[in-house]
């Protein structure tokens, strides 16, 4: 009787990670960084990720990207969905959202953090992401 009680508890956990499917699978995560001699920078971001599951279409459906406003400028320049069926359907400018971060509530005027939103269209679950972003920084942060 003990050793079922063993096999059963030892081939339980396989059979739980054997029936999890990830929300999403990353297929491309690019940088690039250029840093210029007072500090300075220029970075590069290239992404795409597959959907892989409804909670990955809740939770992925569109992306933030963080940035500081104060010393730094950030430039979506390329964003699209390719969806299951292979079209590619390229997010619209006004699907992009340029505004303060509002993570901190309680003081939001304090802060410079911005963040760029890009809005992804037709996400659907094996929908495959991408989007290239370029961020300029003119000063070091110290």
């Amino acid at each position: 009787m003990f050793k079922h009680l063993m096999l059963f508890i030892s081939l339980f956990p396989t059979l739980a990670i054997a029936a999890f499917t990830p929300p999403i699978t990353i297929l491309l995560d690019h940088r690039n960084l250029e840093v210029r001699a007072n500090a300075g920078f220029t970075s590069t971001t290239e992404w795409m990720i597959r959907i892989d599951t409804q909670q990955g279409v809740d939770q992925n459906g569109q992306a933030k990207l963080y940035f500081d406003g104060k010393r730094a400028s950030q430039t979506v320049l390329e964003a699209y969905t390719i969806r299951p069926n292979g079209e590619r359907v390229v997010v619209s400018p006004d699907r992009i959202k340029i505004r303060s971060d509002d993570a901190d509530e309680l003081a939001p005027y304090f802060s410079d953090d911005m963040v760029t939103v890009i809005i992804f269209p037709q996400v659907e679950v094996g929908s495959k992401l991408y989007y290239k972003v370029e961020t300029k920084q003119n000063d070091p942060v110290i």
